[in-house]
Parts: C-alpha cells; structure tokens; sequence
C-alpha cells in the first residue's frame, strides 16, 4: 500500500526570513531533492566551520554531532 505524504511549504521571505503564514501544501516526492539539498547544505556548513573554531591547549577534537529536523 503506498500512501502520499504531504508537506507544507514555507515561503522564504526577504533572504533567510521564514514565513508561516502560507498554508500550501505539495506532495514530499515533489520535493525530495529539496529536502535532501537543505540537509546537503547544512551538514556542509557544520562541516565547513570545523576549522575556524578555537582549539583548548592539549585538547583534540574527536567528534562532531549536527542535528536536523524535518516535520511532516
């Protein structure tokens, strides 16, 4: 049985600014690749900034944990 899932979609207003109050909906397989270039993107800025961050005298960074959301 397969059923389809929608998801609202939420405009991007005025550069980074999210709109809420836009009640449109799309099917999730219409946007998939959406989805996966948002999490591309993230996972690329976390990763990206690694190497600016300030390092402790005789600390070593071991691991790095990013966490991302999605409501359906």
């Amino acid at each position: 049985m397969s059923a389809e899932v929608w998801v609202q979609v939420v405009p991007v207003d005025g550069g980074r600014e999210i709109s809420w109050g836009s009640n449109r909906v799309q099917s999730l397989a219409d946007r998939l690749e959406d989805v996966k270039a948002a999490i591309a993107a993230g996972a690329r800025a976390v990763a990206d900034s690694l190497t600016g961050l300030p390092a402790a005298v005789g600390w070593e960074l071991d691991e790095v944990t990013g966490s991302f959301g999605l409501s359906l």
